[in-house]
């Protein structure tokens, strides 16, 4: 398992991160907890705080922090982990649409 997972994680949100991280070769189980946290959390600079992704809603083609109804930008290039949280959050958003369990 990942060293460590923040404790208001989703689960499904962790299993996405687990897939997402494999199909790019990346090992889900060694990744430290700051690590985990910059792939399945965003940052809003209203809040100034991180989320967890799950509490990200599309709105007119924008992402809104569900904390303070400000629009957030996940930038793919932020950092290394930038475009595999995109991905995961992408996929988990397809996944609550579509009601799939699995790909």
């Amino acid at each position: 398992m990942a060293q460590q997972i923040p404790s208001n994680c989703d689960p499904a949100l962790v299993e996405i991160a687990r897939e997402v991280c494999s199909k790019e070769g990346l090992d889900f189980e060694s990744l430290t907890l700051h690590q985990t946290r910059g792939l399945m959390y965003y940052w809003c600079s209203t809040c100034s705080g991180t989320h967890p992704l799950t509490d990200l809603v599309i709105l007119k083609k924008k992402k809104v922090c569900t904390h303070c109804d400000t629009p957030v930008k996940l930038y793919a290039t932020s950092n290394k982990f930038g475009k595999l949280r995109r991905a995961i959050f992408f996929q988990h958003l397809a996944k609550a649409i579509t009601g799939k369990k699995g790909d």
